[in-house]
């Protein structure tokens, strides 16, 4: 494996840091007002995606590392350091909404059925408004790619829209089965699984990639990259798949029974 050096540091800007923790921050606190409503109602859903988005921010220093990518310390607003990356706060709070609501409204929209067309719909938004955001992200000097980067648009690396849409699909199809499975206190086992869970799946997809990237040869890296693109998008495949399973089971009036036993009907 080569050693693929980091960009010399510049300067995070603290004007974008301070607008994006601002709004970002205000989209936290109406979830969170929006999910304590909810709580107080019996559905605890949001609230538990918005604590796994919370743990979730866990995976920045290993993504950062495997991808290349780098978040400058100097004029870093830090929330922690993982990995030898410094992950700060207004990537922490994205990872909330992206997750908590986000998730939610996702889940929300599955719940009671989905089409093709309404899912590849939101996977390709959910693509491109992560590319449009980390064109900006990266244009203002609050990201860096490094290394031999394939996929390259307006600085951002285009696989990662895809594989950043496909992991929280993927996540909210876990969640779908897991609230499906298990009520009450036990829902909040969700929380500490998520860095277990989301991570998998993101790992498991970036594997050819981080390989290429390692090498520190350009056509391995576009090699590795559309590997990538391929399991990501096979991987959103099998997610449609297994939420119009959970949907066909749920319409028949069946829920999920205990690991081992067939579901019962209501």
């Amino acid at each position: 494996m080569n050693i693929i050096p980091k960009p010399v540091d510049a300067v995070m800007p603290a004007m974008p840091q301070m607008v994006i923790m601002v709004i970002l921050g205000v989209l936290v606190v109406l979830s969170l007002i929006y999910a304590l409503r909810m709580l107080s109602k019996g559905d605890n859903r949001m609230l538990i995606l918005m604590f796994a988005g919370l743990f979730l921010t866990l995976e920045e220093g290993l993504a950062a590392f495997l991808i290349k990518v780098d978040h400058s310390p100097v004029g870093q607003y830090e929330a922690f350091e993982a990995f030898g990356v410094h992950v700060p706060w207004w990537m922490a709070l994205l990872y909330i909404v992206f997750f908590g609501l986000g998730g939610y409204l996702m889940l929300k929209s599955f719940g009671t059925g989905v089409s093709g067309k309404a899912f590849w719909g939101t996977w390709l938004y959910l693509v491109v408004s992560e590319g449009a955001f980390e064109v900006y992200a990266t244009h203002i000097g609050m990201l860096t790619y490094y290394g031999p980067q394939p996929m390259m648009i307006g600085g951002f690396p285009a696989y990662m829209g895809l594989v950043n849409a496909t992991q929280a699909l993927a996540f909210v199809l876990v969640a779908r089965i897991w609230f499906a499975t298990f009520q009450g206190g036990t829902r909040w086992l969700l929380v500490p699984l998520a860095p277990l869970i989301a991570p998998g799946v993101f790992v498991f997809m970036i594997l050819p990639l981080a390989s290429g990237l390692d090498s520190g040869n350009y056509a391995y890296a576009w090699a590795g990259a559309i590997a990538s693109c391929i399991i990501a998008t096979s991987l959103a495949a099998l997610a449609l798949r297994g939420l119009r399973r959970i949907a066909r089971i749920e319409g028949k009036g069946q829920t999920f029974a205990p690991l081992g036993t067939a579901p019962s009907a209501l």
